[in-house]
Formats: C-alpha cells, structure tokens, sequence
C-alpha cells in the first residue's frame, strides 16, 4: 500500500537516506516495506543503484571526482583536454618522463622503401573492376566490326600525332589530317624552318648552362645535343620520320594503359575505364595490322600500292633495313605486346626507377660556380 503524500517518513527508518528522483523527498533506504517513496509512491528502488559487493569495490577504478572527468574519445578524435577548474586539462603535462629511446632519432626510411610499399598497396587497386570493366569494353569494340571500323581512327589519330611531334621536332611545319576515303591519315610537311632547330639547340643549351654544378646532368643533356644534331643534319631524321607513325601508337598505348592502371584517387570514377579501354583498342588494332600484313600476302599487295602517291611507313623502313616487309611487319606485331608490359612495369617499379635516375644524374656535384666562396 502507498503510503499518503504528506505523510511524514517512518521514525524507526535507518539514517542513511534515500532521495526521491521526482519530488526529492529526503526517504529512507528503498528496501522491503519502503521500496516506494512515501510521498510521491515513485518505486525507488529502481532509480537507486545497488551498493557494490566486497569484489565489485575492489576491481572497480577510484571516481575521478565531480570537476575532473577522465579522458574521453568520440570514434577517432581524441577529447583528453576537458575542463579543469576554469583551465584545461593537457594530459602532456601529466605523461611520463621522457626516455633515452623516445629522444633517440628515428631511423630513416629509403625512398625506394616507401615506394614499393605504396606500390603494394596500389597494385590491388591497378586492377579493380573499373579498370576490367573498361578493358573488356575496349576488347568488345574491337570485335565488332562495326565499331572497329569507327575506333581504327584512334589508332590513326595516334599515328600521325607521332608524325607530326617528330616533323615539328626538326623544323618542319606539319598538319596532320584524316583521309577516310582510304580510311587512314596523312601528315602533310611543309618547308623546313631551321629557326626551329635553332630555337631546340638553344634550349639544349639553356639547359646545359642551367645545370653547371652538376657534371652528370651537364653529360647527359649534352648527349641530348649531339644525338639531335646528328639526327638533324643527316638523314637520320628522315628515317625517324617514318618509324614515329607506329612508334606513336605504341607510345600512346602504354600512356593509355599506365595511367589506367594509376591508383584511383588520381583520376575520376569514369576516367580510368576510358583510358583501359583506349589502351586496349589501340593495342589489339595495332596487333591484327602487323600479323595481317606479316602473314596475308593480298595484304602485303595492297599495302604496297600506297595511298595518294605515297610509301607506306613500313615500306620505307623495310628498304632502309634492307630487309623483306613481312619480317618488318612481324617486328612490328612482337613490339606491339610490349605496351601492356611496360605499363605494368611503370606501375610497379617507375617511380623508383625514376627517383634512382633522378639520383644518377645529380651526383656530387662539382666546384665550380656552385661552391660558396670562403672569407679570407
């Protein structure tokens, strides 16, 4: 039975008391015959925590106290500095003395180290679904003959971009231009401009200049130099003229491939299916051109007729060679597995590579301009 609200509580109740969570009245402890509050009849006995056992009181940690709370987290963010009496609490303040092996320094890692562990961690994400998806897109427009007929122009656009680079590279004025009555492209060279080449000898040379200091890159960039000025004032260039038609697809290929393969938060959702599936269009074109004209003699007939008054590529580089255009032309198909070789291979190991050349060529560097002169 409640006992009344007004009335007042038992005398005989024990001294400790028991505050009523609704009306705050001031009752005795809730156990037997008291387990409701007199006043309100709120059963107490449910809002008052049990006191702890002789093992509970043991194990349980000391209560930090009203105004100091204990460190406290919220997922990952950590939220040790709390309120203190007006101040903040810096848990720096209360760590543990500093060792000799916290102020030891810390081993440093090699680039290369680094490198491949990132590489590691990449290389699961060089093959996701993004990446096989758009590689088998690129492998079905392929197939089809329809839209191989339409994607043959991507391999035509690489082509003679690789022309046109290499013509420009010389001091010719080149426009590169599609023919689809043939169903190819052409690179149409004006007359050359040797200011062109002076103005590539001038930055070989602002380069050159740029580097003193650095023997190593000195060499190398004059490598650079003679190789194009030999290149330039003989026919060399011509017959690199020729081999940058197909030299563009396959450069282009392992572009497409590599950056395909890069990790994903460098490019967008949609950007690296594009690249896998250009890269392997332009690939499995290039492949079925140079086994076709290899082993198909009607091929190699027709091929050899030209278009509009000009020698084929391969035509040209095979007279240079000395050599059959079948032979060329399988060349041509073993070079064109390479592409997705070396795009993995840029993938697993170029930045390494990159940084070791990188560290090749800045070497000790000499005494020359670059060493501080010293105070007599």
């Amino acid at each position: 039975m409640t006992a009344p609200r007004d009335s007042p509580p038992p005398p005989d109740g024990p001294a400790l008391a028991t505050r009523c969570p609704r009306c705050e009245y001031d009752s005795p402890p809730a156990i037997g015959a008291f387990a409701e509050c007199p006043r309100c009849g709120v059963v107490v006995a449910k809002f008052v925590r049990a006191p702890p056992t002789a093992t509970e009181a043991a194990t349980e940690p000391p209560d930090p106290g009203p105004d100091r709370e204990g460190p406290q987290t919220d997922g990952d963010l950590d939220l040790a500095t709390v309120a203190d009496g007006g101040t903040l609490y810096d848990p720096d303040q209360h760590a543990a003395p500093e060792t000799a092996e916290d102020r030891a320094p810390a081993i440093p890692v090699r680039f290369s180290q680094r490198v491949r562990e990132a590489k590691n961690r990449d290389l699961v994400h060089g093959f996701d679904r993004e990446v096989q998806w758009g590689a088998a897109i690129g492998a079905l427009l392929w197939l089809l003959p329809p839209t191989r007929a339409l994607g043959s122009y991507l391999n035509v656009l690489v082509h003679e971009i690789g022309h046109t680079a290499t013509y420009w590279l010389f001091g010719y004025l080149t426009i590169p231009s599609f023919d689809f009555v043939n169903h190819g492209g052409l690179s149409v060279a004006f007359a050359r401009l040797e200011t062109l080449t002076l103005v590539v000898v001038a930055l070989l040379g602002f380069w050159i200049w740029q580097a003193r200091g650095h023997r190593r890159i000195q060499v190398f960039a004059a490598s650079i130099l003679v190789l194009y000025s030999l290149l330039n004032w003989t026919q060399g260039h011509q017959h690199l003229f020729d081999a940058m038609g197909h030299g563009g697809e396959l450069v282009f290929a392992t572009i497409f491939l590599q950056r395909a393969l890069a990790p994903a938060h460098r490019f967008d959702t949609l950007e690296r299916p594009l690249w896998a599936a250009a890269g392997v269009f332009v690939t499995l074109q290039l492949i079925a051109f140079s086994w076709t004209l290899a082993l198909s003699a009607s091929r190699q007939s027709a091929y050899a007729q030209g278009m509009r008054g000009f020698r084929h590529d391969l035509l040209r580089i095979a007279d240079w060679l000395g050599l059959p255009l079948p032979l060329v032309a399988a060349s041509l198909g073993l070079l064109a597995l390479l592409p997705p070789l070396v795009a993995f291979w840029v993938h697993r190991h170029g930045e390494s590579w990159r940084q070791a050349f990188i560290d090749l060529l800045a070497g000790p560097q000499s005494h020359g301009d670059a060493a501080p002169r010293q105070a007599r």
